[in-house]
């Protein structure tokens, strides 16, 4: 990605792209598209240099997108709607991804930012066995020819993308698709739509000759949230965190840093088809033990209580996105404590407090 370049950020108010956004100003002509809802945010961004324009995806198909630039370099799609309402949900992320890639279709590359939610629940044992309906790995469906028959993949036992710790098979590219969040009561939408709304995108990236990335991302976190910081919320409020029975319930958690540092190359390997790529950090981490490190940094007691209305964890594969972009770097423990001493200084113990560690030291001379 060429310095200057000019890109449309998506979703720029949430979690993930706004952050990215913000870095991404410093060398490039940003637009930020969201509702803004939150006049506060959209100060904080134009501040960083993000050129901020309401948008609204679930109208986009039918109003059109008049507001935004005429042109681009890319795009970075991290808009999603999640209202648990059908029509609203299909609209805003079927059709509103159709539409942004019809009017950018002369663009040199657009960034799907899909999820982990995609993959089937790792309660069926089949799960994780490819069922052909991806697409063959490696022609458009993203993942390395071998994705479906790796040594060591060790037959059924091993399916699924979570449960036991010893019978994981890491989630790749070529496998089956699911309903996996419906468990969740207020994501009752969120599997089935981001599943057909990865499907808009390889139809989009083919029908538009637009060079397209799908990239299935798997729990970022960072100061501006993310389920450990949530977490640490409902910890703080003396509120249990509750786990699957079938734990440990494991993901691979992804900092804000290294999700800033992969989108180049994540851009770089658009293609016509779709290249779709899993998109975490190098380590799968449970639910438990980020818990007990939140305890280690804040004195704070956790309580962990089972439910079966939660999701047993998703560990992905990630040897596609270590060809294509390379490896994580941010320690989960380290990005961890910098995410509490940005979000919730107040809770941080003051051995832990960033005046409190030793820095760097002189440069060499």
């Amino acid at each position: 990605m060429r310095t200057g370049s000019t890109i449309l950020v998506t979703g720029v108010t949430g979690q993930v792209a706004r952050p990215l956004a913000a870095a991404l100003a410093r060398e490039h002509t940003v637009y930020g598209a969201a509702r803004f809802r939150d006049s506060g945010i959209r100060d904080v961004l134009t501040a960083a240099g993000v050129r901020c324009v309401p948008v609204n995806l679930v109208t986009a198909g039918r109003d059109g997108l008049a507001a935004l630039p005429e042109q681009v370099d890319h795009v970075l799609h991290f808009g999603v709607v999640k209202s648990n309402r059908w029509g609203v949900d299909l609209d805003g992320n079927v059709g509103g991804t159709l539409a942004l890639m019809e009017r950018y279709a002369a663009a040199r590359s657009f960034l799907h930012c899909s999820s982990g939610a995609v993959y089937a629940d790792a309660g069926d044992a089949q799960s994780a066995r490819s069922a052909g309906g991806n697409g063959p790995a490696g022609a458009g469906g993203g993942g390395p020819a071998e994705a479906g028959a790796r040594a060591g993949d060790g037959g059924p036992a091993e399916a699924g993308g979570c449960g036991p710790a010893g019978a994981v098979r890491p989630l790749a590219e070529g496998d089956r698709l699911g309903d996996s969040h419906h468990v969740l009561p207020f994501l009752a939408t969120y599997s089935v739509c981001k599943i057909a709304a990865e499907g808009a995108a390889r139809y989009g990236a083919t029908l538009f000759g637009l060079p397209t990335t799908i990239a299935r991302l798997n729990m970022p976190y960072g100061p501006f949230g993310g389920l450990p910081l949530y977490h640490l919320d409902m910890i703080a409020a003396g509120m249990p965190v509750t786990v699957h029975p079938d734990g440990p319930s494991r993901y691979q958690l992804i900092h804000d840093d290294d999700i800033v540092a992969m989108v180049p190359a994540l851009l770089a390997a658009a293609d016509v088809p779709a290249t779709v790529v899993n998109w975490a950090g190098d380590e799968a981490v449970s639910v438990e033990e980020w818990c007990a490190e939140l305890a280690a940094l804040t004195g704070l007691t956790p309580v962990i209580e089972q439910s079966p209305e939660n999701l047993r964890g998703v560990v992905l594969d990630l040897t596609t996105m270590h060809i294509l972009a390379g490896h994580a770097r941010v320690d989960w423990r380290e990005g961890l404590r910098r995410s509490v001493a940005a979000r919730r200084p107040d809770l941080l113990r003051p051995e832990h407090q960033p005046s409190a560690r030793p820095g760097p030291g002189p440069a060499p001379v």
